[in-house]
């Protein structure tokens, strides 16, 4: 048995396609350091404060509702625990870092073992060159694979299951195996089950190998499995945690209370969160794919899916990532054969556009979520009281990220207090719509970062509500300034600095 990601599947690849590999990896290497924070607060309350837990470092009070429910899988929490081992939380930013490394090497084993299966897929060279391309460097998918959130993980196992599931050889234990990756990518995100199903009905249905389809169910059993001993780990007693997030959200009503939309809806937020052309090509791809190759494996388990998520009540943009990470291959089955039609200077000025523009993204947007993100590691590292304007930084939305914070304590104070304290402190200034800090805190502290980035300078109009926040956007500034203290008077003029 070849595993997907192992140095049997890296041989099996051309030169060209070890490139878009490594490529891929320098991207997501980037992303790992560059888009600290998150894109949604559930990648870190329902991982990273978990984990840390866990560790001992969060106290359990400290939790989102979901916690004292025990409706969230302990899967993705326990790897990071295990990662915490060796980074531990008491040095926050770092080991969030190191869980981004490790979600970002999973992604990245599951682009080398989806991309195994592009020369059969795709026996048509300019068309597996655009699977390679696209797969490397779509849009936001570089920094979606390093994110900690459980859409990512999930997508990533199954796709590693995918993988060997399609392999034509007959093997029992390649099957076992292919099952339990595709369940380890339910256990950390339970929607993950819609495509786990159309995996089991394209081997049962599409291909007519019932055989097939009861290993990969055994597989898929057995790690529900070790979610049962794990959850067990994390909660204390013994249940079916899967169950109890289906009675929670969808019997009770819970998911449904935090907003309900029409099945179209995510039409629009995809149209709405990403630019043209990667919002009509994302929308095209599932329906086109359909009707070229409506048996190939990639529609079998896309459908599923998208059409689950349509029906569920609660919709947001996030719940579709895993079939964002499928839209590349997904868009090379529905083109399949048409590229060799298109002139090798405009595919080459098309690749070299996709390369650029992942650059761009990278280095030039940062996550809308970010207020646990750089800005906070100043505020962490300097042993003095903090102090904010404007908004908490260590509570962006709920409950307190105490990963962070630790048993530190900020109080809310204007800018002009701030200035004349008596005491030395650190201040977080969090203002929206503002291209400077208060002249008081200019004159009178010293600043020790100011973000956004003033050299990113890119054309406006660009910024996603969902997936990044342009740098240059005036909607919000943070900026950290050192306090010395002793002064009774903010507006006696600026503080005397050494010549």
């Amino acid at each position: 048995m070849s595993l997907p990601g192992s140095a049997s599947s890296f041989g099996q690849l051309d030169r060209e396609a070890r490139i878009w590999l490594g490529l891929t990896a320098l991207l997501h290497l980037v992303a790992v350091f560059r888009w600290p924070g998150y894109l949604h607060p559930d990648e870190h309350f329902q991982t990273l404060e978990l984990a840390s837990y866990a560790l001992g470092h969060t106290p359990a009070d400290a939790l989102p509702w979901e916690f004292e429910a025990r409706i969230r899988p302990w899967f993705q929490p326990g790897l990071y625990a295990l990662v915490g081992l060796v980074v531990p939380p008491d040095r926050p930013f770092a080991f969030a870092t190191a869980c981004r490394g490790l979600s970002a090497l999973i992604a990245w084993l599951s682009v080398l073992a989806l991309g195994t299966r592009y020369r059969a897929w795709f026996p048509d060279a300019a068309t597996r060159r655009f699977a390679w391309a696209a797969t490397a460097t779509f849009y936001v998918l570089p920094v979606l694979r390093v994110r900690t959130s459980s859409e990512n993980l999930g997508a990533a196992l199954f796709v590693l299951g995918l993988a060997l599931a399609v392999s034509p050889r007959d093997r029992a234990r390649t099957d076992v195996f292919a099952g339990l990756l595709a369940g380890l990518g339910f256990l950390a995100r339970y929607q993950m089950g819609f495509m786990v199903v159309g995996l089991l009905a394209w081997r049962l249905i599409a291909t007519r190998a019932p055989r097939r389809a009861a290993v990969l169910s055994l597989g898929v059993l057995t790690a529900i499995g070790l979610g049962v001993l794990v959850d067990r780990w994390g909660y204390g007693i013994w249940q079916l945690t899967p169950w109890r997030y289906a009675v929670v959200n969808l019997l009770e009503g819970k998911a449904a209370s935090f907003g309900e939309a029409p099945p179209w809806a995510y039409a629009g937020y995809l149209w709405h969160d990403l630019a043209l052309p990667f919002d009509l090509l994302t929308l095209l791809a599932l329906p086109l794919a359909l009707l070229r190759a409506p048996r190939h494996p990639l529609v079998w388990v896309n459908l599923p899916f998208v059409l689950g998520h349509a029906v569920i009540g609660h919709k947001e943009p996030r719940f579709l990532y895993p079939y964002l990470c499928l839209v590349p291959p997904l868009l090379a089955v529905a083109g399949a054969g048409l590229g060799a039609r298109v002139p090798r200077g405009l595919r080459r000025v098309a690749v070299g556009a996709l390369v650029v523009l992942d650059a761009w993204w990278l280095l030039a947007y940062y996550p809308p979520e970010l207020r646990a993100g750089p800005w906070l590691e100043p505020l962490v590292a300097v042993a003095r009281p903090i102090s904010y304007g404007g908004e908490d930084p260590f509570r962006p939305v709920g409950p307190r990220t105490r990963l962070y914070a630790g048993e530190r304590v900020s109080t809310a104070r204007p800018a002009t207090d701030a200035a004349a304290s008596s005491v030395p402190l650190v201040y977080y200034h969090y203002q929206r719509r503002a291209r400077s800090s208060p002249v008081e805190l200019e004159e009178a502290c010293d600043r020790l970062g100011v973000w956004p980035w003033p050299w990113a300078v890119l054309p406006d109009g660009l910024t996603t509500s969902t997936f990044g926040r342009h740098a240059l956007d005036t909607e919000v500034r943070h900026a950290v300034y050192l306090c010395p203290g002793g002064r009774s008077d903010a507006r006696a003029g600026p503080r005397s600095r050494p010549p």
